[in-house]
């Protein structure tokens, strides 16, 4: 799918989604779960709970989310008697219930503080398109994508490149000849959450043309934390100055990132980073790889695919890890390609301590 069809297929999504949201700020008190779901007495509404939802339930009422799924899975009805119980046991706290309706069905999709502050997904998408439309520079967009969890709007500027020739050396000397040279384009990521999974962000993302792998630049962010006034109980309007300041938040930050990301000069210091880890030669290259997946806790699957790019694309020096994980990330769902593309460029300066033997343990 072109990244145009996923656009629009995004906009669609949120505006199906924006048209059926519901917030709730109830006294937890008021809460019962039977059968897994949420009952409103309020409003004499059942919500199914998903997964972000049931995340948050469990770490609101401090219940370790290993044996919240254990109950759930193995005893329900224990669950049902632990969270209601629990939920009473706080009764006078106020809590946000973030909702919408899908195929008929009303679901949970967030359990949070009255003091969340929503910067939905739908204003933050238009706001972003506006503020790059408004910088003049030539960005297209390479992912549009919503998860339970974020939306995604990855983002480069073909136009602000940098030879990288002597860093990427050996990289792919294994494979595909027809690649498009040794350059590497600046970029960004624009991520939100509605659901309490993390602050409105632009990062920095730079990608490698020769693979379209991207590596994202963590400590170099704009961010907004979702936390604003305590929110009274009862069905939430969010109102349109509110909307507005969100709005304008939103542009000021990504004109910001744009003006300072979409530059060679800022680039090439972002290749300078990379360059001064990457430049380190591994006595053990595949006990290494073994060490960083294990660290990073990536499964079997995994694994092994980053194993496999190490060794089919060429480069056994430090870099050569960080491409294989990025590679691999290209084949993963949104939520784990961003991740592994940030922990790709975190783990780098790091990996001369994993250069050691590996037991498998």
């Amino acid at each position: 799918m072109n990244s145009q069809q996923q656009l629009q297929d995004l906009v669609l999504s949120l505006e199906q989604q924006h048209a059926t949201k519901h917030d709730y700020v109830v006294t937890s008190g008021s809460i019962i779960m039977n059968d897994g779901s949420l009952i409103l007495p309020s409003n004499r509404e059942i919500y199914a709970p998903n997964l972000i939802c049931h995340e948050g339930i469990s770490e609101k009422l401090g219940i370790p989310l290993a044996y919240y799924q254990r109950m759930k899975t193995e005893l329900p009805q224990l669950l049902d008697t632990s969270v209601t119980s629990w939920l009473h046991n706080q009764s006078d706290k106020k809590v946000l219930l973030r909702t919408f309706e899908t195929s008929g069905d009303s679901i949970a999709r967030a359990f949070l503080s009255n003091s969340y502050l929503a910067l939905d997904n739908y204003d933050v998408l238009f706001a972003a398109l506006d503020a790059i439309k408004s910088t003049g520079v030539k960005v297209e967009i390479t992912k549009a994508v919503v998860t339970d969890r974020r939306l995604y709007l990855m983002c480069v500027a073909p136009e602000v490149e940098v030879d990288a020739t002597n860093m990427l050396k050996g990289y792919l000397a294994n494979g595909d000849k027809s690649h498009l040279g040794n350059g590497i384009i600046s970029g960004f990521v624009i991520t939100n959450s509605e659901v309490g999974q993390g602050q409105f962000q632009v990062r920095p993302r730079a990608v490698i043309l020769k693979c379209n792998n991207g590596l994202i630049v963590p400590d170099d962010s704009f961010s907004r934390v979702h936390l604003g006034s305590k929110l009274e109980e009862g069905l939430v309007t969010w109102s349109q100055e509110t909307k507005n300041k969100n709005y304008e938040l939103i542009i000021s930050q990504v004109k910001d990132a744009v003006n300072t990301y979409m530059s060679k000069d800022y680039l090439g210091k972002v290749i300078d980073r990379i360059a001064e880890a990457s430049g380190q030669r591994l006595e053990r290259p595949v006990d290494t790889v073994q060490h960083v997946c294990k660290h990073l806790r990536y499964n079997d699957t995994q694994r092994q695919s980053i194993l496999d790019f190490f060794l089919r694309d060429g480069d056994l020096s430090a870099a050569g890890v960080v491409h294989a994980i990025t590679r691999h990330a290209q084949d993963e769902k949104p939520d784990d390609q961003y991740n592994m593309e940030v922990q790709a460029f975190t783990i780098l300066p790091k990996m001369k301590q994993f250069d050691k033997p590996f037991s498998g343990n």
